[in-house]
């Protein structure tokens, strides 16, 4: 394995730059080997917030192995976006690749207008394409918006550290991130499934949590909190599942389906989900100003789930529209779950 130099680069204004990994032998490979890149055009230490990193060309397909990539990368590397391509073998079983690992950090920024942007391009079909990325992100003045409609399975095992801006999944991709997530800016899921198995924020003063647009799918698994306006699912056919760990709301309420033609579930089928004295609003108008609700709001305790809200009677728990001219629904299932509230409904 080569020790990796970092080179002093003045700051400059730099044109957008593509750095292409090319290598898809199963092996361990060097990040600074020219072979590795097309173009033997090598992204070096410390990158710029006009860099673009992809890993493969477009239409690659890639072979079967058990550990196919490794990559040695920067211990600090700046970029503007990341993109992950390529195709499933076609004979052979999966293959997975491996990125980096967590004793590196990506600062993610762009030196132009918009969101700094992961995009989730791989296709993984009978064989199986497996994706790691393991650097720690961070983001330092610029949104993060992770899209794509690639059907490979995409894994984030580092940190992701947002110091206030606001992140948003979006495309039909499916991915997991199981480090630290921290921030106090908003976290969205518009589209596709995010799966969340490590800690989400790590205090009260977190940012909203919430699934909203046009299927979007947020599962929780870890230890999470949802700040300022609270945690909810808004839009069409979308849903949050809690199914271990414990959430706590420390904003102002939970909400499901609150606004017009809404449809859209809260599923707790494990772990706990802490809603001390706040509103509850489940296919209820008044959340966000609706005053003609006819959402369809479902709140579902199952399993080992329980929702906790305390022992204090502040808050309202609203099942369904309560103003004249609003059709709205609220349902409420419990199958074997708990619900543990000092309040009416």
């Amino acid at each position: 394995m080569l020790t990796l130099a970092t080179l002093a680069i003045m700051p400059c204004l730099a044109h957008a730059a593509e750095f292409t990994w090319i290598q898809s032998a199963p092996a361990t490979h060097s990040w600074d080997d020219t072979a590795n890149w097309s173009g033997d055009s090598v992204m070096n230490a410390p990158g710029t917030n006009a860099d673009d990193l992809f890993f493969f060309e477009s239409g690659t397909d890639l072979p079967s192995g058990a550990n196919e990539i490794t990559t040695n990368v920067p211990a600090a590397l700046t970029l503007r976006s990341l993109t992950l391509r390529g195709f499933d073998p076609l004979t052979g079983g999966p293959s997975n690749v491996t990125i980096g690992s967590g004793a590196s950090t990506w600062t993610m920024d762009r030196s132009d207008a918009g969101n700094a942007l992961i995009n989730l391009n791989g296709i993984g079909g009978e064989q199986g394409l497996f994706y790691t990325v393991a650097p720690n992100i961070t983001l330092v003045n610029d949104p993060l918006t992770v899209q794509g409609n690639g059907s490979a399975d995409f894994q984030f095992t580092g940190n992701l550290t947002r110091a206030g801006r606001a992140f948003r999944k979006e495309g039909t991709s499916v991915v997991t991130f199981s480090g630290t997530i921290t921030g106090s800016a908003d976290f969205e899921v518009y589209g596709g499934t995010l799966n969340v198995t490590g800690n989400l924020h790590t205090s009260a003063s977190a940012g909203k949590v919430t699934a909203r647009g046009t299927s979007g799918i947020l599962n929780l698994s870890g230890t999470a909190f949802a700040g300022t306006a609270g945690l909810g699912v808004e839009g069409t056919n979308t849903q949050m599942n809690i199914t271990s760990g414990t959430t706590t709301v420390t904003g102002n309420a939970v909400f499901v389906a609150p606004d017009s033609a809404q449809t859209a579930p809260l599923n707790l089928s494990g772990g706990t989900l802490v809603a001390t004295g706040k509103n509850l609003w489940i296919g209820a108008d008044g959340f966000n100003g609706a005053t003609d609700n006819s959402g369809n709001g479902v709140l579902s305790i199952s399993g080992t789930g329980l929702l906790d809200t305390g022992t204090s009677t502040a808050g309202t728990f609203r099942l369904g529209s309560s103003r004249a001219g609003s059709n709205g629904t609220g349902t409420l299932n419990l199958d074997g779950g708990t619900l543990a509230v000092n309040r009416s409904i």
